[in-house]
């Protein structure tokens, strides 16, 4: 990929970050109380981030989170809305060290 084609991509979601000069990882919140772990930043209820699980309030902390995990579930796609490429896969993974992502592996 050219220099210029890199520097122009953007995030497609809020808590993928991806810093100038570094490899793109994955934002999240982690409990101080309970260590459940979130992916991206939780919403306020009034003004205040909350544990879904604990229901701690102001306990949750910015986390950076792994690039490893195991695959719980898949799906290979055949058919999809008009411009999709098909065949991909829908999945499910648990990240290690906390946090279930869900997403689309293409050009597998």
């Amino acid at each position: 990929m050219a220099e210029a084609e890199a520097a122009s991509l953007k995030p497609i979601v809020p808590y993928l970050k991806m810093p100038e000069g570094g490899a793109p990882y994955l934002e999240g919140s982690k409990c101080s109380k309970c260590s459940e772990v979130y992916i991206g930043e939780r919403p306020t209820t009034a003004g205040k981030h909350i544990c879904a699980k604990c229901g701690g309030i102001e306990t949750l902390s910015t986390v950076k989170l792994a690039n490893t995990g195991k695959l719980y579930n898949y799906t290979v796609v055949h058919r999809s809305f008009p411009g999709a490429k098909t065949p991909f896969l829908s999945v499910i993974v648990d990240l290690d060290g906390g946090g279930s992502l869900r997403g689309n592996l293409i050009d597998v």
